[in-house]
């Protein structure tokens, strides 16, 4: 399939038969194979392709999105007519701003063309690596390898048109013994890159550790965050960082820019076309992006800001398409040496908003947990909840180590491992 020519042919069928005056699309085609494996065995090997269109028309600042998976002239033009009839009676959009106009961006693509045409031979064979290992140890594994390449398209009527395509690839597995579960997982955006081979030998490290585990008591513990583990926390630090809400008083992050709310050795920011992380490199409506800092040298720098806010205050808009935190040259390993008495959290979840004034955050830890005594892992551990803020915490980053990328929600993060002082155990859970 041809997603750049369906793409094209959408557009010419907009400008055909759009009556209204003005008007956004945004079009999704994805490949899509995804491989299963349960039990040491091997469960599903499938592929799919899809495309998708969302067309947003507005009269007279009025408007109204809808969404149709039959891009067929007659599916388009009933897109149209349903998408036009409900926008003319909308209530008027106060924040609306005229569609964007071209620019002259240039986009680079970012596809490994192995991933183009993966066989369903290569990718069992890459859960079939983890299945061996599984049984080499007397384990069992359970998991998924799975790769997409994404087509991502945006236009107006106002004549912006832009295309990019991404391939992506991730592996996870979970293992089992006695019991006992720890999961690992890497992602990448080549075949050549995605290192499973490494990551299934870890998890299976970490099966074997969790058997011994021991019961301690909550409270307040120098925490060794994974890199995977402190991307999910940290995407909750996300939720007030909107210029709008900032301006208007009801952010977490009131009064916060060009303060310092981290160490000096804390940076943060969002970079389409970082090579480890990359990604779209425009907004929804087309908006080219950049990199953009967030947090320089612990100091809070901006907050991303909409077109419309961007527009009324002379601001430049931008958004979040991914997240960068700089690293370090320790590993997990040598970073454990630094803790005296403490956890290593390997991952969380039930991830839930306690308080959006301060952002605080509850969730529980899960699969590994390790008790750590003088600089090394004792004991796996029983899990805990715990309650903290992301944004409290940056200014508790004890240390930064080796930075990896992390795919979370679908959403490309190259973070650091982190130590993180003070970190609030609440309670044991019953696993």
């Amino acid at each position: 399939m041809n997603y750049q020519n369906s793409f094209n042919k959408i557009v010419e069928l907009l400008k055909k038969y759009s009556a209204a005056d003005d008007y956004q699309i945004n079009y999704l085609g994805t490949k899509n194979n995804l491989t299963r494996f349960a039990d040491n065995m091997l469960t599903q090997n499938i592929e799919n392709e899809y495309e998708e269109v969302y067309l947003t028309s507005w009269f007279d600042a009025k408007k109204a999105t809808l969404q149709t998976a039959n891009l067929s002239e007659g599916g388009i033009k009933e897109l149209i007519k349903r998408s036009e009839a409900i926008a003319k009676k909308s209530m008027k959009d106060v924040e609306y701003l005229p569609s964007l106009k071209h620019d002259q961006q240039t986009i680079h693509h970012h596809l490994d063309e192995n991933l183009l045409d993966l066989s369903p031979s290569k990718r069992s064979a890459v859960a079939g690596f983890a299945i061996n290992e599984a049984v080499k140890h007397q384990t069992t594994a359970a998991g998924t390898f799975q790769s997409s390449v994404n087509h991502v398209g945006v236009a107006t009527k106002n004549h912006l048109q832009k295309f990019h395509i991404q391939s992506e690839c991730a592996f996870s597995a979970t293992f089992d013994k006695n019991n006992e579960q720890t999961n690992c997982r890497a992602s990448s955006m080549t075949l050549t890159d995605l290192n499973y081979q490494e990551t299934t030998a870890e998890g299976i490290k970490d099966v074997e550790l969790m058997q011994n585990k021991t019961t301690l008591p909550p409270g307040k513990y120098d925490v060794l965050f994974s890199s995977h583990a402190y991307a999910e926390l940290n995407l909750g630090a996300g939720y007030g960082m909107d210029r709008k809400a900032y301006d208007k008083g009801y952010s977490a992050y009131n009064n916060k820019i060009g303060t310092q709310i981290a160490p000096k050795h804390v940076n943060l920011y969002t970079d389409p076309n970082f090579s480890h992380a990359a990604c779209k490199p425009f907004m929804n409506d087309g908006l080219a992006l950049s990199k953009n800092i967030l947090i320089e040298n612990g100091i809070l720098k901006n907050l991303p800001t909409s077109r419309f806010w961007g527009h009324q205050n002379k601001l430049p808009a931008f958004a979040i398409s991914n997240l960068i935190m700089d690293g370090g040259q320790l590993s997990d390993d040598l970073l454990m040496q630094k803790i005296e008495r403490g956890f290593y959290i390997k991952d969380i979840w039930y991830i839930r908003m306690v308080n959006p004034e301060n952002l605080t955050l509850t969730g529980m830890t899960r699969n590994a947990l390790f008790y750590i005594e003088d600089g090394k892992i004792k004991s796996g551990a029983t899990h805990f909840r715990w309650n903290d803020s992301p944004m409290l915490m940056f200014d508790r980053i004890k240390e930064v180590g080796l930075p990896r990328r992390e795919q979370v929600w679908n959403y490309p993060n190259y973070m650091p491992s982190v130590i993180v002082q003070d970190f609030n155990l609440t309670s044991s859970t019953l696993f």
